[in-house]
């Protein structure tokens, strides 16, 4: 099975592959559709420990 990380080492840079690769159930939008990328950043912080 191809996973994420092996898909972005055969296909990107080395400098552009991401560090890590976090897999939730549902992003968190806002009343217009976007995605709230401050509350992605304080659940990654939460699960982290920090």
């Amino acid at each position: 099975m191809l996973t994420i990380a092996h898909w972005a080492a055969t296909v990107l840079a080395d400098y552009k592959r991401p560090r890590l690769v976090h897999v939730v159930d549902a992003l968190p939008r806002n009343a217009l559709g976007k995605v709230v990328r401050a509350e992605l950043r304080s659940a990654l912080w939460a699960r982290a420990g920090r």
